[in-house]
């Protein structure tokens, strides 16, 4: 079992090297480079994008910011190992979900990325899986002051 898969403390490993190789290859069929910690030899990440770039080349799709959130998304839930489902949460679904201002404190989103009123994609239910349905676009502060908090409180 490699590194990667004992850091996500997950018993079903080749469930997880796919996944991992999937999002590699997805990064380079977009002509994206996932983060430096990822390319690491042997990570399934590094597989599926070297694999996916020796099949694709130059040769790419457009890789719009509804692409890059998906990714992201997919990359943060294999990391957590939470589920995540490729058939109904795509690009076309985040391009759905997106909005202007933030659901929850009723401000523009907007600004650089890690500021307070920038936009992110978070859970609902954090209890659940990445699905369409639990998914909603809010500022970075609201996301933040929700962290720890039940569905009740």
């Amino acid at each position: 079992m490699n590194q990667v898969a004992l850091e996500l403390d997950t018993t079903d490993a080749s469930s997880v090297d796919r996944t991992g190789f999937d999002i590699g290859w997805d990064h380079a069929h977009h002509g994206l480079v996932p983060l430096p910690q990822l390319l690491l030899p042997g990570t399934p990440v590094c597989q599926g994008w070297m694999a996916a770039r020796a099949v694709f080349g130059r040769r790419t799709l457009a890789s719009t910011r509804q692409v890059r959130q998906w990714l992201a998304l997919r990359l943060q839930a294999w990391r957590c190992a939470i589920p995540f489902e490729t058939l109904s949460v795509t690009s076309n679904y985040l391009a759905q979900i997106h909005g202007t201002h933030c659901p929850i404190r009723r401000v523009p989103l907007g600004g650089a990325e890690g500021e307070a009123d920038s936009a992110v994609i978070d859970r609902l239910n954090e209890d659940a899986h990445f699905a369409a349905g639990n998914l909603v676009q809010m500022s970075r502060a609201a996301a933040q002051a929700r962290q720890g908090v039940s569905a009740t409180q």
